[in-house]
């Protein structure tokens, strides 16, 4: 069970239990205040829990094409392991991970995790990415679905129902989900930004049940960060997700209404007129969209803008389709979560120093010099590289999202078309072909369409990390944090 805590609260009880009234530096706001065993765990989880399919090798390209052709040939989807084991396109590594790796080897004496040899700053950066994470875990699994500001807010889609059609056309879209993304807006900033200073106050870990130390831990009631501070910035994230996924959608019209090729080649078939692009989309559809991005987990996201996608309303999509939703979903998550991170840094200096255990303490940072803020700007500048490096690239390059989409469609057991490819003879204008029918003849090839359950069975088996979006970010960041922090030590040895 994933349990919250404040970092303060753990160094309050650190020095009670020690019986001493003493404040600690900054420096030891990771290391040296909770249990050696509880920071060795926390470090361990966040280094090695990865998902299985991240070994995934995929298929060797230069293997034979399965026989699409045969109806009653049964596919089978294989495992994670099986496909890891038969060699193929995926590298079971990379670069990132072969320099933390390098970087681990490097550690001195006494030091058991990259944390532990981080600087003091470098420390502060840690803190703030692990309150992050506590905040994403929780949304990903659909954040607070009862509060106020939320319930106001599914009140006002309620009442725009009824004033808009069934059916919306471009500017109608536009326009309302524009309204969308200002009242999601207007209801974030109901929040204030003071929760957004105690992020780096926030501590997760995972309690193991049998550990007389996490038990006596999780029975002190005053280790809890404040309710409010935490509550309030993962509703700014669930409304920030609800901001960027109207915005996105709004930008999005042509995109969900153009045709597929497969789709004119469908109507080819069946001689039949069909519009290169849609002139309206389902208003219920998007706002179940909207509510899946405000209370509901990523699956629900995906499994909204599946059926959002899916015009005819028969529940298979193309796998051009199929791969539309993959990126409608991750999209919103990243917006929302880089606007987030930008405030966090504004709303407090990254390289102030935590709070005095003291509660009657002000946690006003004192004013900096020039120097000071020199390194300040330069440090959040780093940051936001880093930040946005991770956002760009984890999912196109480190999880390679567009090859697993194509397993995922090659091994899914589809049962359309008995999952076979269909070639059918067409005239080029569109009819379909019969004896003595004048006018030049083509093949077209109608490659099966797939389900959402059949979407679900093999994305759960290669590519979980759909089910997680925010964290597999974040995670890919903090992995980056420290590669960064680990060359800058690097560097700093040399020079010395």
């Amino acid at each position: 069970m994933m349990r919250h805590y404040s970092r303060t609260a753990l160094r309050r009880l650190y020095v009670r239990q020690a019986g001493q009234r003493r404040s600690f530096p900054s420096s030891t706001a990771s290391s040296g205040i909770i249990s050696d065993s509880v920071e060795r765990f926390r470090n361990e989880t966040f280094s090695s829990r990865r998902c299985f399919s991240d070994n995934l090798l995929g298929y060797s390209p230069m293997a034979s094409k399965p026989d699409t052709a045969s109806a009653n040939k049964e596919t089978k989807m294989p495992t994670a392991h099986e496909v890891s084991t038969s060699g193929g396109v995926w590298a079971p590594t990379s670069a990132k991970r072969d320099k933390i790796t390098e970087l681990k080897i490097a550690l001195e004496e006494g030091q058991e995790t990259l944390d532990d040899a981080a600087t003091p700053g470098q420390k502060l950066d840690l803190d703030l990415t692990d309150g992050l994470i506590a905040i994403v875990n929780v949304v990903d699994q659909g954040g607070r679905s009862q509060d106020l500001l939320l319930d106001e807010f599914d009140v006002w889609l309620e009442k725009n129902e009824s004033n808009l059609p069934e059916q919306l056309d471009r500017s109608q879209w536009e326009e309302y989900l524009t309204r969308v993304s200002q009242h999601a807006e207007t209801l974030q900033h109901r929040r204030s930004t003071e929760c957004l200073r105690e992020v780096r106050d926030f501590y997760e870990w995972e309690q193991t049940g049998d550990d007389g130390d996490d038990e006596a831990l999780a029975k002190v009631n005053d280790l809890h960060p404040s309710a409010e501070a935490f509550d309030g910035c993962v509703l700014r994230l669930q409304f920030g997700l609800v901001q960027a996924a109207a915005d996105h959608l709004a930008k999005s019209w042509d995109e969900l209404t153009t045709m597929t090729d497969a789709d004119i080649d469908r109507a080819a078939v069946r001689d039949a007129e069909l519009e290169s692009q849609a002139s309206t989309l389902s208003r219920d559809k998007m706002h179940a969209v909207l509510r899946a991005f405000a209370t509901g987990t990523c699956a629900d996201s995906v499994e909204a803008l599946w059926k959002l996608t899916d015009r005819d309303d028969d529940g298979l999509l193309d796998q051009v389709e199929m791969d539309r939703v993959a990126t409608l979903s991750l999209v919103p998550v990243q917006n929302a979560l880089e606007t987030l991170f930008k405030d966090c840094i504004e709303a407090y200096p990254v390289r102030a120093e935590l709070p005095s255990l003291d509660e009657e303490d002000e946690v006003e940072p004192k004013s900096p010099g020039w120097r000071a803020r020199r390194l300040e700007k330069k440090a959040k500048k780093r940051l936001l590289k880093l930040f946005s490096n991770a956002i760009k690239c984890h999912f196109e390059d480190e999880v390679e999202m567009p090859h697993r989409l194509r397993c995922i469609y090659a091994w899914s057991d589809k049962a359309h078309q008995d999952n076979a490819t269909e070639s059918v003879l067409v005239d080029s204008h569109g009819a379909s072909s019969v004896l003595g029918a004048a006018g030049r003849k083509r093949y077209v090839e109608l490659e099966p369409k797939i389900s959402h359950p059949e979407f679900l069975e093999v994305q759960q088996e290669h590519f979980t990390h759909l089910d997680h979006v925010g964290a597999e970010i974040m995670k890919s960041f903090r992995e980056d944090l420290l590669v960064d922090q680990g060359k800058g030590r690097q560097n700093q040895e040399l020079m010395r």
